[in-house]
């Protein structure tokens, strides 16, 4: 199983990411959550079988990890964790859709296997997508900017204290963890009686755990609102970068700019 431990550290890794500086990292965040779900909106709105024509897309994730300075390695590894859950859906597209969609080179190519490819793209830009703004952002400039852009506030509060929670489980399941390791000996494989015992353990601890902070906020006068942080004040250089990025999107949705690109390549050789 996964080692609690690591997503402890794969957390603070995002938290930390957040916190340095880059041209990116500068933007309002309320710029950033609009572009992420204006490219998410994008992505999603092709036909299912488009593949070519959400290429160009590409341009964006590539673009705001050079300018936010992150590390691919990071953010593809977190990619790679979520990936069996959108290989469960699209696995299914092969056998379900046997008709021939292209021929290249006398391989025929079933629409099956389009749609799967196209599943995987769209999953792929949609997650990295998300993964940049958390970690360019930070989950609680991202609460405070949805406060102020209007969204009823439990919504930014669930957000926040999920997130939260999630470390404090991960924390847990981490004591567990190395209390059964001292406890196995040369044992480093949990059998499967013992996992069930464990995750009832830690569903269980993660029960008590929870009434005993809800508890403590209240003591200190939670009112389910979150504080919404120092004012946001757009500046010229956010919307230019909302509007350039909101063209790109328009451009690559209502034109199918490889096509386009492969023309006129072709009518100048020729």
């Amino acid at each position: 199983m996964p080692s609690p431990d690591y997503a402890l550290l794969d957390f603070r890794a995002l938290d930390s990411l957040a916190a340095t500086q880059s041209p990116l990292h500068s933007l309002d965040p309320r710029v950033k959550i609009i572009l992420t779900l204006a490219f998410i909106l994008t992505v999603i709105s092709y036909p299912r079988h488009a593949v070519i024509p959400i290429l160009p897309l590409l341009l964006y994730p590539v673009a705001l990890i050079a300018l936010g300075r992150l590390p691919m390695r990071l953010l593809l590894g977190k990619l790679l964790i979520a990936s069996p859950f959108a290989l469960t859906i699209a696995i299914f597209s092969p056998l379900l859709e046997s008709d021939t969609f292209y021929e290249v080179a006398g391989m025929h190519i079933t629409a099956g296997w389009v749609s799967f490819a196209s599943i995987m793209l769209r999953f792929a830009l949609t997650v990295l997508g998300a993964l940049i703004l958390i970690s360019t952002t930070g989950i609680d400039r991202i609460a405070g900017a949805l406060t102020r852009m209007g969204v009823p506030h439990l919504f930014p509060t669930q957000i926040l204290l999920l997130y939260r929670y999630a470390i404090v489980l991960a924390g847990e399941a981490s004591r567990m963890l190395g209390a059964w390791r001292l406890r196995a000996g040369q044992s480093r494989a949990m059998p499967p009686r013992i996992f069930a015992s464990f995750i009832a353990q830690l569903l269980l601890r993660a029960l008590d755990r929870s009434e005993r902070l809800h508890r403590a906020m209240l003591a200190r006068g939670f009112s389910a609102a979150m504080p919404v942080g120092a004012p946001l004040r757009l500046s010229s250089r956010d919307i230019q970068f909302l509007l350039l990025w909101i063209l790109f999107f328009l451009l690559a949705r209502a034109y199918n700019l490889p096509l386009l690109v492969g023309r006129l390549l072709t009518e100048g050789l020729s």
